[in-house]
């Protein structure tokens, strides 16, 4: 049997460190955006509110299937399948540090969650930093019976029920695209000229044949366009041939956002949003959209024709097609769906 000896190492030599076993634990990242957008971390303890374990409405949204049977056939025949609004339910402990801060702490949360505020369930990857949300209202918090008051021990456990607003899927970064009209053209006389012909201008026409746009998402993705003014009437904007036409002027300093999505097909004239918000800032500006939306006043007789079909389909890349007249821009969004959060 061969004997073993111990090797010393060199004088001045540093030893190599010990091989951690530990594997570093990495997670998702929850984040709660309330109607007022504040942030809650729902992960760190940060914000004095933790998801525990059972937190459901990540995966597969439920759905509906409709199918035929016949009598002198075997098995049923699949028609097709709608998705269902996405439950979501929520094991949260709510806590301070300080007992006589939680009353105070736990309202302050249950503000956040309400039957007619929506809010946003952030998931965020660890691995590459990708981020998906969820709008979600709150249904109710299972009428929770405490056998010890909760200001007693400064935290309490709930569940909370929760479900979508409108879509049940969660939606992935924002896709946009943001067409600025071209400087006018001095026709010849004008400033820079003999000076002896009047001082007018040529307006370009704006068209953009080459752009396109993608949609990542697993779902078809319809598009929201917004045409900043001034802009003559005749704006056309779509997805290759199939186009919606907005025939009226927009004024100066307004809007005209055409939503194409389900359930939200309109017209609606706005005031032209802070352009500090305009992408790359996609998603701040969206949101701001969608607020101006809400209360803008429809101008949906003016939207003809118009492509109730022009959807990108899942993976896919579609050319756009955009033509206006004036010195505004031409603004194209697509929200991409997902069937889970990542």
């Amino acid at each position: 049997m061969p004997i073993l000896l111990p090797v010393k190492a060199p004088l001045g030599a540093t030893p190599p460190p010990p091989v951690s076993r530990r594997v570093q634990p990495i997670h998702l990242q929850h984040t709660w955006i309330d109607y007022q957008g504040r942030e809650w971390d729902l992960c760190s303890g940060a914000s004095g509110v933790v998801l525990m374990a059972g937190v459901r409405g990540m995966t597969l949204p439920p759905t509906a299937e409709y199918e035929t049977e016949s009598a002198s056939e075997d098995g049923a025949e699949f028609l097709g399948f709608r998705t269902l609004k996405r439950p979501v339910f929520w094991p949260a402990k709510v806590f301070t540090a300080d007992k006589a801060e939680w009353y105070a702490h736990d309202a302050a949360w249950w503000d956040t969650l309400h039957p007619d505020r929506s809010g946003q369930w952030r998931v965020t990857n660890p691995v590459d930093g990708t981020a998906r949300r969820v709008v979600l209202r709150c249904n109710n918090d299972g009428d929770m019976a405490f056998d010890t008051d909760p200001g007693l021990t400064g935290w309490a456990h709930y569940n909370i029920y929760l479900s979508t607003l409108r879509s049940p899927f969660w939606l992935g970064a924002l896709q946009a695209r943001s067409f600025i009209a071209t400087a006018k053209v001095p026709f010849k006389g004008g400033p820079g000229g003999t000076g002896k012909a009047p001082s007018f201008w040529i307006s370009k026409a704006n068209n953009q044949a080459s752009a396109s746009i993608d949609n990542p998402g697993t779902e078809d993705a319809s598009l929201v366009y917004v045409l900043d003014g001034p802009q003559d009437a005749g704006a056309t904007v779509g997805i290759g041939a199939d186009t919606t036409t907005y025939n009226a002027a927009i004024a100066d300093g307004k809007s005209v956002i055409i939503d194409t999505r389900v359930g939200r097909v309109d017209a609606r004239l706005v005031d032209t949003p802070d352009p500090d918000l305009y992408p790359p800032r996609t998603e701040e500006w969206f949101a701001r959209i969608e607020q101006l939306w809400e209360a803008g006043a429809t101008v949906f007789s003016n939207t003809y024709p118009i492509a109730y079909a022009a959807d990108v389909d899942p993976g896919d890349s579609q050319p756009i097609s955009i033509s206006f007249t004036g010195s505004g821009a031409t603004h194209i969004a697509l929200q991409p769906c997902y069937r889970r959060a990542w």
